[in-house]
């Protein structure tokens, strides 16, 4: 795995790290001045030359840069580059469960789907649970407020893409805010997903893939008034060491960018920190087992969970060194990300983690798999020949496969379906082909071969255009459809 933090302007900020007092205030607003005072004093004038694409710092002598350095150093500012590292600081993924060597199991054509749920699933203001956030606790005072404005924002997002079929999910984990100011006062927004169960049902294929993107978002916005001296003096002096030409040519470009550039980049660092993290995990479908868990962890730097001063959480998920404002990192949800136990049926709830038995017949999972072995071709043919007995040709046809779309308005709209039904003289052939057309036109649309073969099962049974003496009959006719249903498990 790699992990990519990129936009890191935390640099400029921890010159205000303490900034909500009036000291840290006044400190800033003496160097600032003092800043603008020692580069007022710098008077020699760089030439002007036609060097594209050259940094700020390669246009001007030595005592301009040294300038420039002077204001590095008392307004710290990291490069914005991505930078790739080994570890991020808001951001966990765990794995455990999945197997590592290949088992013989056999889930294609199996249906599952993407569930969710945190450790908080009973997280409110009743749950026993220590509070999400203590709003008490990261109130900013008036007097705070008075002297700067400040906006913290933390998101965390997981971004769930299947291969074969095909299917991706986004979920917002949590969103959390703060914002406070002089004329704001404090405003707080919290946003949490305590579980997740709205992915659909997807079949299995051969090379189904799961992979989690895991991305966090913190950023953080500080404005006061010592700032804006320091903001005042930066500008100032990059003015000073590459001043404005009167007209913008092909030689005073590089000049005029480069200026504002060295601005802009100090100014944000000053300002404000924008960090973004992401982490990608993949599984294969068929390393999957009853155990199979992906485990997400989320932290944020200004959330407060108590009166007490913040402590590094128990866990030892989040960083235990100070953050931004010397805030500690707090775990704000911890999130277990499975495939739920495959179905033969998208008509029966019924999973093969369970037994499943019709009374005439019975199967159950074994000790080992903690799953029915499906790779023993017994007991496969027993199971799905259990939930071909137990489904209701009625409710097959009732399914929903998308709004005011069922089974039964699906079939008839398709080709395969009108052109048999409006057959009187029908033969062989034409049984053939709407038997095997349908099939091939289901599993085009998503079901499996199994679900398929009970659709055609249910066409036969209870729609007027399809059904007809010749089925109870099993003539020659419908010999090759009833053949094909077999084969599935499916009795006519």
């Amino acid at each position: 795995m790699t992990f990519t933090v990129g936009n890191d302007r935390k640099g400029g900020l921890g010159k205000f790290a303490n900034a909500e007092s009036p000291t840290a205030e006044r400190k800033a607003y003496c160097s600032a001045v003092l800043l603008a005072a020692l580069l007022a004093g710098c008077s020699t004038v760089p030439s002007a030359r036609p060097n594209h694409g050259t940094p700020l710092r390669a246009e001007l002598p030595a005592s301009r840069v040294s300038a420039l350095e002077q204001i590095g150093r008392e307004t710290p500012a990291q490069p914005s580059r991505p930078t790739t590292y080994e570890i991020v600081r808001y951001i966990g993924v765990d794995t455990s469960g999945w197997k590592t060597t290949h088992v013989p199991q056999d889930y294609s054509d199996l249906y599952t789907r993407i569930e969710l749920t945190s450790t908080r699933d009973t997280a409110g203001a009743t749950s026993r649970e220590r509070p999400l956030r203590n709003y008490r606790a990261e109130n900013r005072d008036w007097v705070a407020r008075l002297l700067s404005n400040r906006t913290d924002n933390v998101t965390t997002l997981a971004n769930v893409n299947v291969r074969e079929p095909g299917l991706a999910v986004a979920i917002p984990l949590f969103s959390l805010s703060h914002a406070s100011g002089l004329k704001l006062g404090n405003s707080w927004n919290t946003q949490f997903t305590a579980s997740y169960a709205e992915s659909p049902l997807f079949r299995i294929g051969p090379n189904t893939a799961l992979t989690v993107h895991l991305s966090a978002r913190v950023t953080s916005d500080f404005k006061s008034q010592g700032a804006s001296l320091a903001v005042s003096a930066i500008t100032t002096a990059v003015k000073i060491a590459a001043p404005t030409a009167p007209l913008l040519t092909t030689l005073s470009k590089p000049e005029v960018n480069n200026a504002a550039n060295a601005i802009d980049t100090a100014i944000s660092s000053l300002l404000s920190h924008d960090i973004s993290e992401d982490i990608d995990v993949g599984r294969l479908g068929d390393s999957w087992s009853a155990g199979s868990q992906i485990m997400l962890y989320g932290c944020a730097p200004f959330v407060r969970a108590g009166p007490q001063p913040q402590q590094p959480d128990g866990g030892g998920v989040c960083a235990s060194e100070p953050d931004f404002h010397n805030d500690q990192d707090m775990l704000v949800g911890q999130w277990t990300l499975t495939l739920s136990c495959p179905r033969l049926s998208a008509f029966d709830v019924r999973d093969i983690c369970s037994p499943l038995s019709n009374g005439k017949e019975q199967i159950a999972p074994s000790a080992d798999r903690e799953a029915i072995d499906l790779s023993n071709p017994a007991n496969r043919a027993a199971a799905f020949r259990i939930v071909a007995d137990a489904a209701s040709d009625a409710q097959i046809l009732g399914f929903g496969l998308a709004s005011q779309i069922n089974v039964a308005t699906y079939v008839q709209s398709q080709p395969w379906f009108t052109s048999f039904a409006g057959k009187t003289d029908r033969h062989a052939q034409d049984y053939h082909d709407f038997c095997y057309g349908s099939v091939v036109g289901l599993e085009s649309a998503g079901l499996s071969r199994f679900d398929s073969m009970l659709v055609l099962r249910a066409m036969i049974h209870q729609l007027p255009q399809i059904a007809g003496s010749v089925w109870t009959a099993k003539t020659d006719n419908v010999a090759d459809c009833i053949d094909l249903m077999q084969k599935a498990g499916v009795a006519l």
